[in-house]
């Protein structure tokens, strides 16, 4: 594994520059070391640092030249690192440096209007949920009130239409404990 701690620059489609830090796992397959140094003509250091980066980052920048920021800042962040590596396997495997994977060491570096985009479209949403999560809870008040009042309605309309079917007459017998009807003692 070796970490490149030179960052890579590239631009996407839209013309924003982009810089990341890129990782490298690989091995030099042992069957092919006489075509790797007959290629090469260099140690494995040295490959590493310079032949190895530079496919890299020529597949950095073909690839990202193919999507634009939002697109890169999204999904197309883990797309372009699965797409670089299956370039530079391509190019590297055959040869016998054999590419195990490529991975972002660190987060990519935006320029700072795309951050402070990304950042704003951020709070936006989340000020979309709180306000949203408000008005829930408003409809669920009002809806609790409305059935608090449709209650206390049902419970009057009941003691009226009682009122209206009374005949004027208090009952003969009460058991113990029991209130006089529609008349409040207090």
């Amino acid at each position: 594994m070796h970490v490149y701690e030179q960052p890579f620059n590239f631009q996407t489609k839209d013309s924003m520059s982009v810089s990341a830090k890129v990782g490298v796992e690989y091995y030099v397959d042992q069957t092919k070391v006489s075509k790797v140094f007959q290629t090469y003509r260099k140690g494995v250091e040295e490959i590493t640092s310079v032949n190895i980066r530079q496919n890299i980052a020529d597949a950095l920048i073909k690839d990202s030249g193919t999507m634009d920021i939002s697109t890169l800042a999204g999904e197309g962040r883990t797309m372009l690192l699965d797409n670089v590596t299956k370039a530079v396997k391509a190019k590297l495997d055959p040869i016998g440096i054999v590419i195990v994977k490529l991975s972002w060491t660190d987060d990519l570096k935006y320029p700072q209007q795309v951050t402070d985009s990304i950042n704003a479209k951020i709070e936006a949403t989340q000020k979309t949920l709180l306000r949203e999560n408000e008005i829930a809870q408003t409809k669920a008040e009002a809806q609790k009130a409305i059935e608090a009042a449709r209650g206390e309605a049902d419970s009057n309309v009941l003691q009226l239409e009682a009122i209206g079917k009374w005949n004027g007459k208090l009952p003969q017998y009460m058991t113990s404990g029991a209130g006089t009807p529609f008349i409040q003692v207090k």
